[in-house]
């Protein structure tokens, strides 16, 4: 957790930043999978755009255990875990600690009210799934992000990506949010640091309506040149 502005990833080689990152201390037979994130928020202004997160900030892995699970009783499993993080406001400062939980093996525990509540409310920052059919057409200069989605009563006012990958769109450019006969769609700028076309596009879908939403997007881009103006 932390206060100020957390920026969990660098997004544009012109831009700082450095994700949290956890190296895992468990026992055998535990495993822990990668940390699932928050909805991002945009900071910075054009030259130098990055995505992050401020306030207090739950970030939620899952734990598998082995088969054969400690018998109640036999004492406690120790969780522990080597954290690096970033805290940016005028300057960004680096940060690091170890940590570690002790749990009781039992064959049965209650739970905590408090603790429960903590966990809903990091699900709650979660995005969602995709809900509606999607693809992605790009070439070198920008991608176009098609959605099924109403173009008039109901549509949507415009929407964002925060994309999670390293040099693959132009995180301080304008998209451009499109909603006619030809259907809804994003058009979103390519990175000019991209070695090559995108092969594939992941991160956090902003869609306006009233309230807005957040979908989780992890989809191919489609290798075919955009004949004309995609708009």
């Amino acid at each position: 957790a932390g206060r100020k502005h957390l920026w969990h990833h660098r997004q544009d080689p012109r831009a700082f930043g450095m994700g949290p990152s956890a190296e895992w201390l468990v026992p055998a037979g535990f495993a822990v999978r990668a940390l699932h994130w928050p909805v991002p928020r945009r900071f910075g202004e054009a030259p130098s755009v990055s995505y992050g997160l401020d306030g207090d900030v739950v970030l939620l892995a899952e734990l598998s255990t082995p088969d054969a699970a400690p018998a109640a009783g036999s004492g406690p499993v120790r969780l522990g875990a080597r954290l690096k993080w970033l805290v940016c406001r005028e300057a960004c400062v680096p940060g690091q600690a170890d940590v570690a939980l002790d749990l009781a093996s039992a064959a049965s525990a209650a739970p905590d009210a408090a603790v429960t509540s903590l966990f809903a409310r990091a699900r709650s920052a979660l995005p969602s799934p995709l809900p509606v059919k999607a693809r992605l057409v790009g070439d070198d200069a920008r991608l176009t992000l098609f959605l099924d989605l109403p173009t008039g009563d109901g549509a949507p006012r415009g929407a964002y990506f925060y994309c999670a990958d390293l040099e693959t769109v132009d995180h301080s450019a304008p998209q451009a949010w499109l909603a006619d006969a030809r259907g809804a769609r994003l058009v979103i700028p390519a990175s000019p640091y991209a070695r090559s076309p995108a092969a594939r596009l992941r991160g956090v879908l902003r869609v306006e309506y009233p309230a807005p939403v957040y979908w989780s997007l992890d989809l191919p881009v489609q290798k075919q040149t955009l004949q004309g103006d995609p708009r």
